[in-house]
């Protein structure tokens, strides 16, 4: 009898601590499992933020011209329009527009109240009629400006004769007379899409 005691005593311990053992072992599997989901939502995380930044580093804008049409054939007016399909994050426009002097005359440049662009570039509101160029050049004090449809400035012209003309942008691209720029990680960028040309073209009305 005493030898059924111990022996069922032995069963019991060995019984206790495999029990022990199992419940360490699903603590530990636990914990690990814990740990590897962490692990791989920290990586989900980098990699989410490193497929994020190559998306907003790819992002660009498009510059366009709208005619508009004054009280005689001899009179317009250009409406340049920035299109941000995708919401890049804006801080500054220059939109310089060439045109042919002998057959245009540049009148005004308006900037609309309803743009958040709130700061004109000094000389940069202005024709060169000699030259044949309009200068514009906006830029805005909030941090980023992510419209997607954005009316930088209407330009008045007036035409010498109804020939056949067309305006462009001038000198469009990174450093140029036509940009737009961005802020990305704290650094400059240039968003713009070179545009097509010519942007607009006014067929002879002769």
């Amino acid at each position: 009898m005493k030898k059924f005691w111990q022996k069922s005593a032995l069963i019991f311990t060995a019984i206790f601590f495999a029990g022990c053992a199992l419940q360490n072992s699903e603590n530990l599997n636990g914990r690990i499992s814990r740990e590897i989901k962490t692990e791989k939502l920290s990586e989900n995380s980098e990699l989410f933020e490193i497929i994020n930044s190559a998306r907003e580093s790819e992002k660009k804008v498009q510059l366009k011209l709208e005619k508009v049409g004054g009280n005689s054939p001899e009179e317009f007016s250009v409406k340049i329009i920035l299109e941000n399909s995708q919401r890049a994050k804006i801080q500054s426009v220059r939109s310089f527009l060439t045109f042919p002097p002998e057959n245009l005359r540049g009148e005004k440049i308006i900037f609309p109240k309803s743009s958040p662009f709130n700061l004109i570039a000094p000389g940069e509101n202005e024709f060169d009629q000699k030259a044949g160029i309009a200068k514009i050049g906006v830029s805005s004090s909030a941090t980023e400006i992510d419209r997607k449809e954005i009316e930088i400035a209407e330009v008045f012209f007036r035409r010498a004769n109804l020939n056949f003309a067309t305006i462009d942008f001038y000198n469009p691209g990174n450093g140029g007379n036509t940009e737009v720029l961005g802020i990305f990680r704290g650094k400059i960028k240039s968003l713009l899409e070179i545009p097509e040309s010519p942007a607009l073209i006014l067929e002879s009305e002769k």
